[in-house]
């Protein structure tokens, strides 16, 4: 029996700028690569961040010589007529967090549907995959559940977004755990061995829950508990302000003025990038952050990752802790800072059994991931 060649079609397009999106694209790209060859459009992409990726020459459409539908298109003819020895897949999308109801965007979903339906026809396998689902409108509630009908997978990663996803109207949701938990950090080889004390508190935030949220009364709370936090542990550890995402940058050099007017704390000026992660991140403690990438990528090389933000707003961040038993490693920017900090003591203390735990369900989501990838292409 002859096994097909398998051919993974993958818009790469995101956040250039953000390391948790490199972060998810990048671990998904490493699930796809152990059963199919990869054809990712890198078109008017940053070579940084194709690098980054871990995309080889060959897998770069911009080296294949053609456009990126035109590739797919002749490829999923070819895999049409040709169905014992070629099979096509497509990433309907990157992976991330979707909302808001923009009547110009569920026009292109639908079209996007259209192209979808197209390609099924032609026997390609649609996947959707590593995303959540927020605040979403009608125009676009209907776009999604429109797409979805010719989708293969849907693959959606908190329970909060599968339950809004099954009151859309999309039956065949399932839920598969945030990329960033299957992603395995390239450990260098000078330093994978050396084992560092771990002394630091990084801190890091975004300046709202979401995109156009900025409100003063958010980044008053948050001034007010790190305040506390820092006025307690100053003299335990040592705390730093870090950055993983470009926009962040000017939000924490604002965070790290005020607070270093009153203690020791330094400021790196450089995005932390997945290539610089473990130079900054390999003696860390703990990770305080309102960015969920940000926490977990940090939880990959030892911190704890716990979330600072207002939770019942931040439903994404909820819903993926929750959904993985964590709930103790959120706090909430309304609580008082009392009840903040001695949430986090009792994290710090128990640190070893608390990176146990999260660890035991890394293990379970790396297991359920692996099971739901190998479906795609059975």
């Amino acid at each position: 029996m002859v096994t097909p060649k398998r051919l993974v079609f993958f818009q790469a397009n995101t956040q250039y700028e953000n390391t948790g999106d490199v972060l998810i694209n990048k671990s998904l790209l490493d699930h796809l690569k152990h059963y199919a060859n990869i054809v990712v459009n890198d078109a008017g992409m940053p070579v940084w961040y194709v690098d980054e990726l871990g995309v080889g020459q060959s897998e770069r459409i911009s080296n294949i010589g053609k456009s990126f539908k035109g590739y797919l298109i002749s490829a999923a003819l070819r895999g049409f007529f040709f169905r014992k020895t070629l099979k096509i897949y497509l990433i309907a999308g990157p992976p991330g967090h979707q909302s808001g109801n923009s009547k110009s965007k569920a026009v292109r979903n639908i079209i996007s549907g259209f192209f979808f339906c197209f390609l099924q026809l032609l026997g390609v396998k649609i996947i959707k995959v590593g995303f959540s689902l927020g605040s979403i409108g009608n125009y676009i509630a209907f776009a999604e559940k429109f797409r979805s009908l010719f989708t293969n997978f849907y693959y959606i990663r908190d329970s909060i977004s599968l339950k809004l996803a099954k009151d859309i109207g999309i039956k065949k949701a399932v839920f598969f755990p945030d990329l960033a938990w299957t992603y395995h950090p390239v450990m260098s080889a000078v330093n994978s061995t050396v084992t560092y004390p771990k002394n630091k508190i990084l801190i890091t935030f975004r300046d709202a829950v979401g995109k156009g949220d900025y409100n003063d009364t958010y980044l008053h709370k948050i001034d007010r508990i790190l305040d506390a936090t820092l006025n307690k542990y100053q003299h335990k550890y040592e705390f730093v302000v870090v950055y993983q995402v470009q926009m962040d940058y000017d939000f924490c050099k604002k965070l790290y003025d005020k607070l270093s007017e009153r203690y020791p704390i330094s400021f790196v000026e450089d995005q932390i990038t997945l290539g610089s992660a473990q130079e900054f991140y390999s003696d860390v403690i703990c990770m305080l952050t309102n960015r969920l990438h940000g926490a977990l990528l940090a939880y990959k090389y030892g911190a704890l990752p716990v979330i600072l933000t207002d939770i019942d707003k931040h439903t994404k961040i909820k819903g993926i802790y929750e959904d993985a038993g964590l709930s103790d490693l959120m706090a909430n920017t309304n609580d008082n800072s009392e009840k903040i900090l001695a949430g986090l003591s009792d994290l710090l203390e128990n640190k070893s059994m608390v990176y146990k735990k999260i660890q035991k369900v890394e293990k379970e989501y790396i297991e359920l991931s692996n099971i739901l990838v190998n479906k795609i292409f059975q």
